[in-house]
């Protein structure tokens, strides 16, 4: 075997994974239900973790103090993670207008400790009253229907639900391929909750059993908060079940990241995340995407000296695209989105690159987040 004929092997090897990988998918946003389960009406806590969102979190606010769930059965709790702008100044002004509403700060930290997010969360669970606790993040918008939409997809078994979050329209055309790109990532987490692999959720739309939470923190001395973290132990020690909520009236929106820096320095930060499974064979799987989408970028720069490679490369292109926009068009529809073709090719193009790039950005760059150089 030659060179060439070697990375065909490897190519096709890699292609059988990655389709039988998006089947999983697909069969699983086949199993999830758009129709939940009715009659639980539980006292529900949400929590907003925020730092220096002085312009997002009265909206975010605004939006969760509107929801159609019953006031008593409502409390929210904001940590202030050490804002340096006017957010606290904002929620004191929140708190002494809306009773529902209690804001904790989170301690200084001992010069030299930089925290991380899960740590507010954390803070904000251990004085959570309500049987649910719900996660979100400051700079989110919700539809009124949101809070109950979530709840409604608790059972008696059920001990954590993923909802969907959307990039809210932007104003360029980058805008529009991240929100295809993040669609992506929530159709994928949709549907291998629906297979019976969870891997991936996001803490925006995140709710939880206050007592899975704490059953779970008291089997392992670390922080179980993170949103993957917390989802994975939950499987693997069989604490509850766990579902998503395929439903438009469960979407939290955010904002675009704004540039293509942004963007990168978001999925760095998320691709260097480590820690967070139990199970080593996911970690196989999630390092055989890695090697599809490298494969295919080495397959670019091989067609310039190896020009019949254009035909193999083109036909496993075509292939990943059909198959995407299959999977990206459910997923639409669970988050009341369309897709637009035109930007669905851009981000088909963006999304190899992107991804070999944010994992190898994971390993090599540092990290900043509002002020903060976080270490891995």
């Amino acid at each position: 075997m030659n060179a060439v004929e070697i990375f065909l092997f490897v190519l096709a090897g890699l292609t059988v994974f990655y389709t039988s990988f998006l089947t999983r998918i697909h069969l699983g946003l086949m199993r999830i239900s758009a129709h939940p389960s009715a009659g639980m009406m539980p006292r529900v806590t949400v929590i907003v973790a925020a730092r220096d969102e002085e312009t997002n979190i009265l909206p975010c606010m605004q939006s969760i103090l509107a929801q159609d769930y019953p006031h008593n059965l409502l409390e929210i709790i904001v940590v202030d993670d050490e804002s340096t702008d006017g957010t606290a100044d904002v929620l004191r002004t929140l708190v002494a207008r809306e009773s529902r509403v209690r804001v904790f700060q989170v301690p200084p930290r001992p010069k030299g400790i930089i925290g991380r997010k899960p740590e507010a969360v954390a803070l904000g669970v251990t004085q959570a009253t309500g049987e649910i606790v719900v996660t979100t993040d400051a700079d989110c918008r919700h539809a009124s229907t949101w809070l109950s939409t979530m709840i409604s997809y608790f059972d008696p078994s059920t001990a954590l639900v993923a909802g969907p979050v959307v990039i809210a329209p932007g104003n360029s055309l980058f805008d529009s391929v991240e929100r295809l790109d993040f669609l992506g990532l929530v159709t994928a987490g949709a549907g291998l909750i629906g297979a019976g692999r969870p891997i991936i959720c996001n803490g925006a739309n995140l709710a939880y059993r206050l007592s899975a939470y704490r059953t779970v923190q008291n089997r392992v001395q670390v922080s179980s908060n993170d949103d993957g973290t917390l989802m994975s132990r939950i499987v693997t020690q069989r604490v509850g079940s766990v579902r998503f909520a395929a439903s438009p009236r469960a979407v939290v929106r955010t904002n675009p990241t704004g540039s293509i820096g942004n963007f990168f320095r978001q999925r760095t930060r998320w691709a260097a995340v480590r820690g967070r499974f139990l199970d080593w064979t996911i970690y196989a799987e999630l390092v055989l995407l890695f090697l599809f989408f490298l494969a295919l970028l080495a397959g670019f720069v091989l067609v310039i000296p190896q020009p019949l490679l254009l035909i193999p490369l083109g036909i496993v292109l075509a292939g990943k695209a059909l198959i995407d926009l299959f999977a990206l068009r459910h997923g639409a529809r669970i988050c009341g989105m369309d897709v637009p073709i035109t930007s669905f090719l851009l981000a088909e193009l963006f999304h190899a690159p992107s991804i070999v790039a944010a994992t190898f950005l994971s390993v090599t760059a540092q990290f900043h987040w509002k002020g903060r150089h976080l270490s891995r």
